[in-house]
């Protein structure tokens, strides 16, 4: 089943909570693929995301009862456990060689394979790499997991304005450094428009 603007999730949530674990597999359906992305974006790593993805659902299995949605939809809910989960997996395992890296556009991106495509390409990572740490992830999860403010303000533990002032002034940033037909491929590609 793949993730669908019909299905109410946080209703299945709450089913789930009390003990309907076919309601936790319709949760599960529709958010395995976005939170593999998400980890495997970061990672780049297929086994890291999968164990990611893994300890993700059993964490939220195992607290399914402090779901609540008058604070936070079942995709904020979701990441902000991946994201904690990949936070404490690098701290535990100083596996990845740094965080920021984690943030580059990934290598299964397709923005083509002519050379100034591939150039193109290195000039928008050496762009997100001059943003702050806070930035690309911002920017990521708005343009890349296609998250609304809202919900990334319910992971990252920010005000909407604040993640909106953050995203203009990253985005600024990005305008500044790179010429405007790279800036807009850049985000077609990252949102699987291209």
């Amino acid at each position: 089943m793949f993730m669908s603007e019909h299905i109410n999730y946080d209703e299945y949530m709450l089913r789930a909570a009390k003990g309907d674990r076919n309601a936790f597999g319709v949760v599960y359906d529709g958010f395995v693929k976005k939170i593999y992305d998400y980890a495997f974006f970061r990672t780049r790593d297929k086994q890291s995301a999968e164990d990611i993805v893994a300890d993700t659902f059993t964490k939220a299995l195992e607290r399914i009862s402090s779901f609540d949605p008058g604070k936070g939809t079942t995709s904020s809910w979701l990441y902000r456990i991946a994201r904690n989960t990949l936070v404490d997996e690098y701290r535990k395992k100083q596996k990845y060689a740094s965080m920021p890296e984690a943030y580059d556009i990934p290598d299964h991106v397709d923005l083509g394979s002519s050379l100034d495509t591939k150039e193109m390409l290195m000039r928008v990572q050496g762009a997100l790499q001059k943003l702050s740490e806070k930035e690309r992830e911002i920017i990521i999860l708005r343009v890349w997991d296609e998250l609304s403010y809202k919900e990334i303000a319910e992971i990252m533990g920010k005000s909407e304005a604040s993640l909106k002032m953050a995203t203009s002034r990253a985005l600024k940033s990005l305008r500044s450094q790179i010429p405007m037909g790279i800036y807009v491929c850049m985000f077609l590609a990252m949102s699987g428009k291209v």
